[in-house]
């Protein structure tokens, strides 16, 4: 019987010893707080790196690749328009150096014939409808039809011929139907001969056949011109100094100086 009070007292000893010591170690364990875990950041991406403006910066990019392109394309067909501006001034020089060549050859028959034919033709134009932009071509037809008779009668064949060749050119031109078409549809149509023209006014001259072109310069009221072409209601000429352009024909009228065309 004492054995196992022995015993008893021993392991009721032991649980005191136990209990004594996982009190003493929570007392000097410092309290631990849980706490909640950091949520992982995320690196915001600045602009320059953001897809959408990496999109964009490619797309300017080739955007910028186009328009240096087309700058260039530009300028080719800038140069290309000047060495055909270029042609047709050589061009219309030599046409006028030619006719005046022909004119000084001109006999009294030859010149009669000439003003008879170009009368048929004016009267048979004067018959029919006009505009009224046309009727002040017409006017001029006839202006140079009466220069040409007046050099006739006094025996200057030369202008006679170059006067009524002229007159011939304006009636052509406006007897020609396709001027009535639509702008999208009229051609650049060349005179048969050199008209000597000049501004009724302070105008001008553009670089293609419309109003909306670009200007090339500013003409003061009777300048010079001479019409090699024609576009529906505009006339392409070119100044004593070699400039070529386009002007409406409302805004221009006949030169009645004669020519020197004896030398």
């Amino acid at each position: 019987m004492l054995r196992w009070l022995a015993i008893l007292a021993v392991g009721l000893s032991m649980a005191g010893c136990a209990h004594l010591k996982q009190q003493s170690e929570s007392q000097e364990q410092p309290e631990t707080i849980a706490l909640i875990p950091d949520e992982p950041t995320t690196n915001i991406p600045i602009p320059e790196k953001l897809p959408c403006v990496k999109q964009h910066q490619a797309e300017i990019s080739h955007l910028r690749k186009l328009l240096a392109e087309k700058d260039k394309l530009i300028q080719m067909y800038e140069t290309r328009q000047q060495d055909l501006t270029q042609v047709l001034s050589e061009t219309a020089t030599e046409v006028s150096r030619t006719q005046t060549k022909l004119h000084r050859l001109a006999t009294q028959p030859g010149a009669a014939s000439k003003i008879a034919e170009v009368e048929v033709a004016l009267a048979s134009l004067k018959q029919g409808e006009s505009a009224e932009s046309d009727r002040q071509l017409i006017k001029e037809a006839q202006r140079l039809l009466n220069m040409a008779t007046a050099a006739f009668e006094r025996n200057d064949y030369a202008n006679a011929m170059n006067h009524a060749a002229q007159s011939q050119a304006l009636i052509e031109m406006i007897a020609n139907p396709n001027r009535k078409l639509p702008d999208s549809q009229q051609a650049v149509v060349s005179l048969r001969s050199l008209v000597l023209l000049r501004t009724t006014d302070d105008s001008q001259l553009y670089r293609e056949p419309s109003d909306k072109a670009a200007v090339l310069s500013m003409l003061n009221k009777h300048t010079a011109l001479s019409a090699n072409a024609y576009q529906g209601n505009w006339l392409r000429v070119q100044t004593n100094d070699g400039q070529l352009g386009w002007i409406p024909n409302k805004q221009i009228e006949v030169r009645t100086e004669p020519q020197n065309l004896r030398h």
